[in-house]
């Protein structure tokens, strides 16, 4: 029997400041805790050899995240959106966790 691979886990919206002084808007995920994988980000914008979209940017902000039980189908969603919508999102997330604690 072939074990299926969780789709659980959590999808981020990030901004990345570009060369030109640009931000630009990330939309990722993860199957692995948040903080991880934004922590690569951010090693990347810092190392000399930047080779990936992120590493690329000046800096690495997170601006929110939700944990879910199918994140490829949440990031397609997301990403379809607009970069307004996408940071109204992430401003409902971070409020959403503040709320419940």
């Amino acid at each position: 029997m072939a074990t299926r691979k969780s789709r659980a886990g959590f999808v981020y919206i990030a901004e990345s400041v570009r060369p030109d002084g640009s931000v630009k808007l990330y939309v990722g995920m993860t199957g692995r805790p948040i903080h991880e994988r934004v922590a690569e980000h951010i090693r990347e914008v810092e190392t000399q050899n930047r080779r990936t979209w992120c590493g690329r940017g000046r800096s690495f902000r997170l601006l929110g995240w939700r944990a879910t039980e199918d994140r490829f189908r949440l990031e397609r969603e997301i990403k379809r959106k607009s970069a307004e919508q996408k940071k109204k999102l992430a401003l409902e997330w971070t409020l959403e966790r503040a709320n419940k604690h």
